[in-house]
């Protein structure tokens, strides 16, 4: 068990620090190779202060806790509510599927996250802060007693788009790994046998794709981690992916890499913790 932990660990560390020098040559070969800077990313003089806002390490400290803080909250809304509304409503749709209904419970997320209404809106979003300063958190009135509800509630709004798109698909790769799963030739032999279609898709169909489904959480992650850097940015939301834009816009190396590797480091998290998960079901089934 520690074995295998460590063994994954060491894998993601080592994917981590790969990733890393690719970031470290893509941002040489943009900024230098493309847009003709003499500000090497190797060079100490390059990494400019994060703007007016952070003074000293003290200030860096707090520049990175507010919007990690920020992200996180956005984060943790949009996961749980994909991770529950995926594999539920994915459970379901599989479970119905004679029914057809799979289709209409997939719709709504669908639809609101592809529809081009709900991107013209983000672009209006992007242009109105462009132009207008607006719309946006940064001026709103800042909480100073008492519970944070006004930082969650700007959090949620930013994290609705997340979870529509998200959702959506979650929900068809929960959907196609227990479809999968139900069409293999044993569920026809178990029902022949006299097994009730529920038995047969809790007891077996379901435990049978547990390492699809498993291998199915991180799926929607590129996405979610990829809006999350529009979303922040289009609504002035500080957040770290709002930090990344504007580090880019600014030729910040420091807060490039800094907004960069705290997402692909959340994302290598969650990889590793899912890996360690496969590796224990696989192992669980072959002793089996």
């Amino acid at each position: 068990m520690t074995r295998l932990i460590l063994q994954r660990l060491f894998f993601s560390a080592a994917r981590l620090g790969v990733i890393f020098l690719l970031l470290m040559l893509l941002i040489e070969f943009a900024f230098c190779g493309l847009g003709g800077s003499d500000q090497h990313i190797w060079q100490a003089g390059s990494y400019t202060p994060f703007g007016s806002e952070v003074e000293g390490m003290d200030g860096f400290r707090l520049l990175f806790s507010e919007r990690s803080a920020a992200s996180l909250r956005v984060l943790v809304i949009a996961i749980s509510c994909v991770l529950l509304t995926g594999y539920g409503w994915g459970f379901l749709a599989a479970r119905l599927r004679r029914y057809r209904i799979g289709i209409i419970l997939r719709l709504p997320f669908s639809v609101f996250s592809a529809i081009p209404g709900f991107w013209f809106v983000i672009l209006i979003a992007i242009y109105s802060y462009s132009i207008w300063q607006r719309p946006g958190f940064a001026d709103e009135v800042i909480v100073t007693s008492g519970p944070d509800l006004l930082g969650w509630w700007h959090a949620f709004i930013v994290a609705l788009p997340l979870i529509a798109a998200g959702s959506a698909s979650l929900m068809t790769s929960v959907f196609n790994a227990i479809s999968s799963e139900m069409s293999r030739p044993y569920t026809h032999g178990l029902f022949v046998g006299g097994y009730n279609s529920e038995s047969i898709f809790y007891d077996h169909v379901v435990k049978g794709a547990g390492i699809s489904l498993i291998r199915a959480l991180d799926r929607p992650l590129p996405l979610l981690f990829g809006l999350l850097v529009g979303i922040e940015f289009a609504f002035r939301y500080r957040g770290m992916g709002s930090l990344l834009v504007e580090s880019v816009n600014a030729a910040n190396y420091g807060g490039i890499i800094l907004g960069s590797m705290w997402l692909i480091g959340l994302i290598s998290i969650i990889n590793w913790l899912r890996d360690c998960a496969v590796h224990l079901q696989t192992g669980e089934v072959t002793n089996g």
